[in-house]
């Protein structure tokens, strides 16, 4: 078979080169962890485990980590075909990200690349939901409506589980004409650590009309460095 002289150049030139090197990247047990709820100042390590499965030795040449991720690795370390390796990454919720999702990222090359011509990069991703520090205790309200002249009200507690004050500007209902809300005067300054107890009672007119349900939300708003508003839900039902 006759073989055109472009193609013949071609070949020339793949021969010249060799074959094309393999990304300089090891195997991930796995690259995605899930981590349980967390509070504001709490740290969580986890650990992605590899292995070398190329046939170079290979080196870790930059890891980096956001929002709170610090990453522990053996800067140096020569990882022959084979070996296994251990990257350590320390989450700090003193970084919240509404998320709750974090990425670090690892590029690797292999040890004879002095020039770092060719270099592999890893996404690890941890999913670590962090709970409000400043939040309603329990986050939905549900109880019973009790009929005409008899009280119907469900209590609950706004509070602020950080290490320093919190001023709550106010407590609003979205259903104003049919619930009424009991609390302090507002707007006051929650202590650390300090919870503010709260009741929502039907008004007896909504009672008298014949409101067999209500569904509403409380919402609290704060200031610290900026504005912020947080949500309730409150569920009532006719017994």
């Amino acid at each position: 078979m006759d073989t055109a002289p472009g193609a013949l150049r071609a070949l020339a030139v793949l021969a010249l080169l060799g074959p094309a090197a393999a990304e300089p990247l090891p195997s991930f047990r796995a690259t995605g962890m899930a981590l349980d709820t967390l509070t504001p100042g709490d740290t969580a390590q986890v650990a992605f485990a590899f292995t070398n499965t190329t046939a170079d030795t290979i080196l870790l040449d930059e890891a980096a980590g956001e929002c709170g991720c610090g990453v522990r690795t053996e800067p140096g370390r020569r990882y022959a075909p084979g070996d296994s390796g251990t990257v350590l990454v320390t989450v700090n919720t003193a970084s919240e990200r509404p998320s709750g999702s974090r990425e670090i990222a690892l590029t690797f090359r292999a040890a004879a690349d002095t020039t770092r011509e060719q270099t592999a990069t890893v996404v690890l991703t941890i999913t670590a939901p962090v709970r409000p520090a400043v939040r309603f205790v329990p986050d939905v309200l549900a109880g019973m409506l009790a009929g005409p002249g008899r009280p119907s009200a469900v209590a609950g507690a706004f509070a602020n589980q950080t290490d320093r004050p919190v001023r709550v500007e106010s407590l609003a209902l979205d259903t104003p004409t049919v619930l009424d809300m009991l609390t302090r005067q507002l707007p006051c300054v929650l202590g650390p650590h300090e919870q503010m107890p709260f009741a929502v009672c039907v008004r007896p007119q909504a009672l008298a009309e014949g409101v067999t349900a209500v569904r509403s939300r409380v919402r609290a708003r704060t200031q610290g460095t900026k504005y912020a508003e947080h949500v309730c839900d409150v569920y009532l039902y006719l017994e």
